[in-house]
């Protein structure tokens, strides 16, 4: 047992005041590594880690060494290491194979995606992920018959193309568009504008309606590769399972967990019990059962087993050999058994985990103990001591401290094996082998197969089956050896049904408090969207009613006093400024225009009061082509502010309309800004 560091005040006399080189530690049985980590480690140098040791450790615990090709590596190979590790790559390599099919199938969707016009720059994340969604596609073009697209706006194609051969004139006056797949489309029909096309097709614009047969046809086809591979996977997973346990032999083939033994039941008669029940030399257990066929059961003979050639094979089978149970407690304590291996299950979980925990303990102490050793060397090596000298008082006090920890694990070790030996010889269940495969079957089949509702009733569990004629069995096949968890064996179905219901209840709260958190954020992200107008408000409902549109839509234009004057429109009022479009009448533009609807002296405060954002308030409109317009003098503001975010980003906007655009800047930052913390809020969430 290692002792506790010194403290600080006897440092002094049991360290040399200037470091000195210390002899290198030797390789002992003790110490097989040679590393000096033990309770005399500060009489010895600091050994310098081994790098071929530790590669040679890498080694050891890779598969095949770490010498095994990623290409060409066999699932049949990989599942040397378990029929599950090989079924897991298989997954793998089929679910990456199908996942980069449908991900090339689903491009012509993204596409139409990333390319549509349903959002505004505003509407965008930080990622711009939210392009790739559905709601993206297109905007929603209100049912006037003279609403048009930007496809019709000639100067927006003057921009876009260089060849001007793409575009001509109808009948009806309206431009026309030449698409991947139609020749002449009208540029009010519901086009896409993709760049990659005009490489095939000399044209980057598509017809919605081609674009989504292209895209249904793509999805038939994701949908036929899903359900090809989860066949091709059903089939592979069965055939692999089939392969490999035919190849390979575990323990697990011929193993069963037993519960329900009582407490002093021994390996003995453990062994006994199942051995006599499940040999294979004379005929095997009856049941009479009730009125001659309510749970009877005739034997099982010798001459009933046979092998994968359906060839006669039981007489052949022999018990234990005498010495050739390895694992016996006993030498011999399984010679003519049909049983070859007994291990009892014992209330001992306690006592690993101290166990565990110690060991884990001196670990740390050990890793403590060899940074304070290599920063004696380096003092010794005339590094310079004011850092050192630091980083050896804490390295001191963090030893102090995992000494004390170990020493505290190590009084918990020692109470929990008193506690232990009164317990060590109860049992609480047991792992039994067989010798033979077929009594692993029959064993697997007497306790797990179903009875009748009458054996059930008349009958019960057969005598024979009953563990000293009177103790029901649970038998089911044992898992494998490295998957046990010996601390945990004790642990009863009621504990961990009490277990289970308190991470349901406590995921059911995470859930809950997920649900809250998003609630909330998306109302107040309602709250603050209010004062941001719809596409649809700024390029129809707004140009409409200001009898601005003219067959594209118009700018939203903002206009200083030297403007105004410059173009003999007048004066804005003080307290206000002007905003409207160059394509409106002459009227309109002027600053004397007071029309409630369309008067172009807007109040600097326009909008910062939410009344008059939605509902009633809105003012009802009338516009050039007799319709209804509904909208808001807040969101004349916005349309302009969001037009001018688009172009040039919010940090000039707020720059440059510091006074105009403050309720729509906060707005737009409010809601950016709650959209992180939502999705931060629920990873975090998740993560717990």
């Amino acid at each position: 047992m290692s002792q506790a560091s010194p403290p600080e005040e006897d440092a002094a006399e049991t360290r040399p005041a200037t470091p000195t080189a210390k002899p290198a530690p030797v390789k002992t049985e003790v110490d097989p590594d040679g590393e000096g980590l033990g309770d005399d480690f500060r009489e010895t140098g600091w050994a310098m880690p081994s790098e071929e040791q530790a590669l040679e450790y890498r080694r050891s615990v890779m598969f095949e060494e770490g010498k095994a090709s990623v290409c060409k590596t066999s699932i049949n190979e990989l599942s040397t290491m378990g029929v599950g590790v090989g079924l897991h790559f298989l997954l793998l390599r089929t679910f990456a194979i199908t996942l980069a099919i449908c991900s090339v199938l689903a491009t012509p969707h993204l596409l139409m995606c990333w390319y549509g016009d349903g959002l505004e720059k505003v509407d965008y994340d930080f990622t711009h992920m939210i392009r790739l969604t559905a709601v993206n596609h297109m905007k929603v073009l209100s049912s006037n018959s003279t609403n048009t697209t930007k496809y019709c706006d000639p100067e927006w194609h003057d921009k876009r193309f260089d060849d001007g051969d793409l575009v001509s004139y109808g009948s009806d006056g309206m431009l026309q568009v030449d698409t991947a797949f139609e020749k002449g489309v009208s540029c009010n029909k519901w086009i896409y504008d993709i760049p990659i096309l005009e490489a095939f097709y000399g044209t980057p614009f598509v017809r919605a309606r081609h674009m989504s047969y292209v895209v249904g046809w793509a999805d038939i086809l994701i949908s036929l590769t899903i359900l090809f591979a989860t066949v091709h996977m059903s089939r592979t997973v069965r055939q692999v399972t089939q392969r490999v346990n035919s190849e390979h032999v575990s323990v697990e083939d011929y193993a069963v967990y037993v519960r329900g033994l009582p407490a002093d039941a021994t390996e003995e008669q453990v062994r006994d019990h199942f051995s006599a029940l499940y040999q294979l030399t004379d005929p095997d257990w009856i049941s009479e059962g009730k009125c001659g066929c309510i749970g009877k059961k005739p034997p099982r003979l010798s001459e009933d087993i046979l092998d994968h050639k359906a060839d006669i094979i039981g007489p052949s089978l022999k018990p234990v050999q005498p010495s050739a149970a390895k694992n016996a407690r006993e030498p011999g304590m399984f010679d003519g058994s049909w049983v070859c291996e007994v291990e009892l299950v014992r209330p001992e979980g306690s006592f690993i985990r101290t166990f565990r925990t110690k060991a884990a303990g001196v670990k740390s102490l050990k890793l403590a103990r060899a940074k304070i050793k290599m920063l004696q060397a380096k003092l010794a090596s005339g590094k310079p001591g004011w850092f050192f000298k630091s980083k050896m008082t804490a390295a001191e006090k963090a030893l102090e401290k995992k000494d004390d920890k170990l020493q505290a694990s190590t009084k918990g070790l020692m109470a929990h094996a008193q506690d232990y030996e009164t317990v060590k010889d109860t049992c609480i269940a047991a792992f039994v082998v067989f010798n033979h495969e077929e009594s692993f079957r029959r064993c697997m089949t007497d306790y797990n197969k179903p009875q009748s509702l009458l054996a059930r009733l008349f009958v019960g569990v057969p005598p024979p089956l009953k563990f000293a004629g009177e103790h029901k069995l649970r038998v089911e096949q044992a898992d494998k050896p490295g998957n046990v968890m010996w601390e945990n064996m004790e642990t009863s179905k009621n504990e961990i049904v009490v277990r289970q219901s308190i991470t349901g209840f406590v995921a059911f709260l995470l859930l809950l408090a997920t649900a809250c958190v998003v609630a909330g954020l998306k109302m107040e992200i309602r709250t603050q969207g209010e004062r941001i107008p719809t596409a649809d408000t700024c390029q129809n409902d707004i140009p409409y009613a200001y009898d601005a549109q003219k067959g594209w839509v118009p700018q939203f234009l903002y206009k200083d006093a030297l403007d105004l004057t410059s173009e003999g429109l007048g004066a804005c009022p003080s307290g206000t400024f002007w905003l409207g479009f160059d394509e409106s009448p002459d009227n309109y533009r002027r600053a004397s225009w007071n029309a409630s609807c369309t008067a172009p002296c807007i109040e600097y405060n326009a909008g910062k009061d939410a009344d008059g954002l939605t509902g009633e308030d809105n003012m009802q409109c009338e516009g050039a082509d007799g319709e209804t317009y509904k909208y808001s003098r807040n969101d004349v503001v916005g349309c302009f502010c969001l037009q001018e975010l688009t172009n040039l980003g919010l940090s000039t906007v707020l720059d440059d309309y510091e006074d105009e655009c403050t309720v729509f800047g906060s707005a737009y930052v409010v809601i950016q800004v709650f959209l992180v913390v939502a999705a931060g809020g629920i990873s975090v969430i998740n993560v717990l």
